[in-house]
């Protein structure tokens, strides 16, 4: 997901960090989308073979009001692009290109699009294969185990690793995965296995001496270099996965007497806020998200149900809505921005699987990127034929995630 705060490696140019950080913070300190994106593309004439700068760039030239973006952008621009054209180009390259600029800029531009496949894939409303059924037998317990201990993060974002290691247990190694006890990454109240154990394996503590864990981190490079096929069948995997998460979510809700969300809601905008902005990307112009809350207004008739704002961040959610008196608020006033804890409370993951469920849900689902709540709702409606809402704030469909 598009991020510009750590968009660098520690093995880029010690300036290119520099510079990249120095935009970065002056964008957070004063808002000046012109200048940070003037300050992007010169930085990006002295590293042009820098792929993710060139999507920041991209990303901030699309956030900009010129009228006819992308087909105005420079022409000593479009030659760096040109050289970024070449093949294999990595998924994240793929999905976030094409869904700045759109296969029509490829065709108006005489650009090829052969190395794009996954991109172009992934911007397809229908998964290739049918989601599965619902109710899920148990794991196959003859099946080889392949053993995984995830690190502890968000909730989906623990579920994204999960869904990678699941992808290679039972795809590739003919296997069936197994979690590492609960107690040495899942820090929640609620346990794992009392929401998803129809769906994965946990292995109980005192079977765990003399197990060797995989590491995700080599399942991801080796599925970053497998080429589109098998990403292709990652991204249909989780599709269908996210049906039996979502059925499974909705289940241990229930179970607890939490009713689903009133049916009224119609276009939802999730934003995220607090330390997310400082540690990992950069706020989102006031502007766009203005434009996106008066584009969901618009529709709203043919939509039917109220536009609703929902996010992490009290503060941000009721700026939003005392600008647009007619949005509602669906934010809980308990919330304080993006954080990570210990020991999260039953109340937490029951929030979590509302907002989850609530994105999955509703008639049109409007986001921000960086959030993997977010993208395992698109996965979800992707799977679930239902209609995936893309923009200027969020124009990607839905990233493959490794």
């Amino acid at each position: 997901m598009i991020q510009f705060n750590r968009y660098y490696s520690q093995a880029d140019p010690a300036d290119l960090n520099e510079a990249c950080s120095r935009l970065c913070a002056y964008f957070q300190s004063t808002g000046d989308l012109q200048r940070f994106t003037l300050g992007l593309t010169t930085v990006l004439a002295s590293f042009p073979d820098h792929p993710k700068l060139l999507l920041m760039c991209l990303r901030a030239l699309s956030w900009t009001d010129q009228p006819g973006f992308p087909s105005n952008i420079s022409q000593d621009f479009l030659q760096i692009f040109q050289r970024h054209l070449t093949p294999p180009r990595p998924h994240f390259f793929q999905q976030e290109t094409l869904g700045i600029l759109g296969r029509e800029f490829f065709e108006n531009n005489s650009l090829p699009l052969q190395s794009f496949a996954l991109g172009v894939h992934t911007q397809r409303p229908t998964p290739l294969q049918p989601p599965p059924a619902t109710t899920l037998p148990p794991p196959d317990s003859h099946r080889q185990p392949v053993y995984f201990l995830p690190s502890y993060s968000g909730f989906f974002s623990m579920m994204e690793a999960v869904l990678l290691m699941d992808f290679y247990a039972s795809t590739i190694a003919g296997g069936r995965l197994v979690l590492a006890p609960e107690q040495h990454w899942w820090k929640y109240e609620v346990p794992f296995r009392e929401i998803y154990a129809p769906l994965f394996d946990v292995l109980p503590p005192e079977a765990s001496q003399g197990v060797t864990f995989f590491d995700r981190q080599s399942v991801a490079h080796w599925l970053e270099t497998a080429g589109p096929d098998a990403q292709k069948s990652f991204f249909d995997f989780k599709c269908a996965r996210y049906q039996q998460i979502h059925h499974l979510s909705r289940q241990f809700l229930s179970s607890r007497g939490v009713p689903p969300f009133a049916p009224e809601t119609g276009s939802v905008l999730y934003l995220r806020g607090g330390d997310k902005f400082a540690q990992e990307t950069v706020p989102f112009p006031q502007s766009l998200i203005d434009a996106e809350v008066r584009s969901l207004l618009e529709q709203q008739p043919g939509v039917g149900g109220e536009v609703c704002v929902l996010s992490d961040d009290w503060n941000l959610a009721t700026a939003i809505t005392s600008r647009f008196p007619n949005v509602r608020n669906l934010t809980r006033p308990s919330m304080t921005g993006h954080t990570i804890t210990n020991n999260r409370s039953v109340r937490d993951v029951i929030e979590i699987l509302e907002n989850f469920l609530l994105l999955c849900d509703a008639p049109v689902c409007a986001a921000c990127p960086s959030s993997n709540l977010v993208n395992a709702a698109h996965h979800f409606r992707i799977g679930a034929e239902r209609t995936v809402h893309t923009s200027r704030l969020f124009p990607v469909t839905s990233y493959l995630m490794l």
